[in-house]
């Protein structure tokens, strides 16, 4: 019989139904690296089915798992699994159907993929955890934990006697497992549903994660507790995730976690990138953002340009505002072989003022990885800012200079109980006038020209706060002015 198109008279290798593009996996299907340049496009283009995969979990008896009506929260471990695997679609919290195929177990048996998903648990202490590129195989009575594909997202697995540990990349410990009779490892997972952030905006937890352009939890209480930032109320509260992260946020980590060089003074050594072009154009018809980050600090510069022609003026102007602000000279320049960063202009100017090149390799972003990393969580901060307030795409532009102001001014792994501001500027930064990104606030009216009975204040949307001005940034959707 053939495991491709269930017919029989054929193998799989000459089946008539066959298509080029088909490729076939054992463990995970190959996906390219995320380079999160394109927000806007993820949110408005719906994507053509991909190609059907053809997994081969060879070592998977599914009559082995004696799953009791019951027990259907119940959950296997298994270290002979190369892929998560669950028959209940009521699990997901996110799923994509577009995502077909079939699984040939181990006892010749071929069931249908017919998705692909995340599924989010919640443990003991109330903390959630995800689990992501679960598959959807209706036809399977059990739930199925690869161990394998546990260790690949960082987790460490420990076997001794009859009790698996399982610790995640900070050691702390997941799940503690005894084997049971049939020499298999199983567990009861609750399975939850992300937060309603608008639900929760009365906890002080919960408000600041909003303001603070949705911090994890972890982040937010290392602020208050190292008082790395002034004015922030003590924050201890477990590892939620809310619906606006759940939808804006990346899990993939395609990039090298240390690099082998680091500065060790202020503009030592800047890295830079364009990110886009994003749709829809913003209001003043931007499409790209030029991203500048210190080294030393991660302190970010973020510019939002039209085309990319504009990068090398944007970088001279910016370039003199950041010296002027640091008081430091800039060193080293590292980006890569884009057309707007190699012209012969550009590499003459930073020859006259004794800026070095640093330019990476061909088709290799990995090599700029401190501006890649802070890209991809650029845009998942700003993702996430406008999925929980409902902001219309064409103002992503205000949650970058938002989400670069909120990021200078929070924990990030490079640096030891500092923030990037403090790293840069020596004072710890103020966090006490930050509000959430797309609130409703009442402005003020002058009082010129006004008659006794006309209103003192104006209904506007909060985007942020303005720059060089002691001042918020105000939006009229109404008369559609600032």
């Amino acid at each position: 019989m053939c495991y491709r198109c269930d017919k029989l008279g054929h193998f799989a290798s000459v089946c008539p139904n066959r298509k080029q593009a088909i490729h076939q996996a054992n463990l995970n299907e190959t996906e390219d690296l995320d380079p999160a340049l394109f927000m806007a496009e993820a949110l408005l283009t719906t994507e053509p089915a991909s190609a059907p995969l053809f997994l081969n979990e060879e070592k998977i008896i599914p009559s082995n798992y004696d799953r009791d009506v019951c027990e259907e929260e119940a959950w296997y471990l298994d270290n002979g699994a190369s892929n998560h695997m669950t028959g209940n679609k009521n699990y997901f919290y996110e799923l994509d159907r577009r995502v077909r195929g079939k699984v040939k177990f181990g006892d010749n048996s071929c069931v249908g993929i017919e998705g692909k998903g995340s599924i989010l648990f919640k443990s003991k202490t109330g903390e959630h955890r995800l689990l992501t590129d679960v598959y959807y195989l209706p036809s399977l009575r059990s739930n199925i934990i690869s161990l394998g594909q546990a260790t690949e997202s960082g987790c460490k697995i420990v076997m001794k006697n009859d009790v698996l540990l399982i610790f995640d990349r900070t050691e702390k410990l997941l799940m503690k497992v005894l084997r049971s009779r049939n020499r298999l490892y199983k567990i009861n997972l609750k399975i939850d549903s992300p937060v309603c952030l608008m639900s929760k905006l009365d906890e002080p937890a919960w408000l600041w994660h909003a303001r603070m352009g949705h911090l994890n939890f972890e982040s937010l209480s290392q602020l208050s507790s190292k008082d790395m930032v002034r004015n922030l109320p003590k924050i201890t509260h477990v590892t939620n995730v809310c619906d606006a992260c759940q939808v804006g946020k990346q899990t993939r980590l395609p990039f090298p976690s240390h690099a082998s060089f680091r500065a060790t003074k202020p503009l030592e050594l800047v890295h830079a990138d364009i990110c886009g072009p994003l749709t829809p154009e913003t209001w003043s018809s931007n499409k790209y953002m030029f991203v500048m980050i210190d080294d030393f600090s991660r302190y970010m510069w973020c510019s939002l340009l039209n085309s990319k022609d504009q990068t090398f003026s944007k970088f001279k102007r910016s370039k003199g505002l950041i010296e002027a602000e640091t008081g430091q000279k800039m060193g080293t320049l590292r980006t890569d072989r884009g057309g707007e960063f190699t012209s012969r202009e550009f590499n003459q100017w930073c020859e006259d003022q004794s800026i070095r090149r640093h330019l990476t390799a061909p088709y290799t972003p990995q090599q700029n990885g401190v501006v890649e990393r802070r890209n991809r969580t650029l845009v998942g901060m700003i993702r996430c800012m406008m999925t929980a307030t409902k902001v219309p795409l064409k103002f992503w532009g205000e949650a970058a200079m938002h989400a670069v102001y909120v990021m200078n001014r929070s924990p990030t792994k490079a640096l030891v109980h500092q923030t990037p501001y403090e790293a840069l500027f020596g004072r710890k930064p103020r966090v006490d006038h930050l509000r959430v990104f797309g609130c409703i606030g009442y402005v003020k009216l002058p009082a010129v020209n006004q008659k006794k009975l006309d209103d003192r204040g104006k209904e506007m949307v909060h985007f942020g706060v303005e720059r060089g001005s002691k001042a918020y940034r105000m939006y009229d959707p109404v008369g559609e002015r600032w």
